[in-house]
């Protein structure tokens, strides 16, 4: 949860190609962070850009 950090993720997946279908987002209970679920067009090739480029992915049960 930080200042341009979504559009950040916006931009590099743009960038490559992939396009968003839709989005959910949401807090956690821990302070200063929330969390984006994202609906891609290619789920691969969406996580090997975010992997690149440090962008954090987590599974189901990382969500607290």
């Amino acid at each position: 949860d930080t200042p341009g950090g979504l559009n950040k993720v916006l931009h590099l997946l743009n960038d490559k190609g992939v396009n968003i279908e839709y989005t959910y987002a949401f807090t956690a209970r821990k302070q200063d962070t929330a969390y984006m679920i994202f609906r891609v067009t290619d789920n691969d090739a969406a996580a090997e850009i975010l992997r690149e480029n440090g962008i954090c992915m987590l599974e189901l049960g990382d969500i607290d």
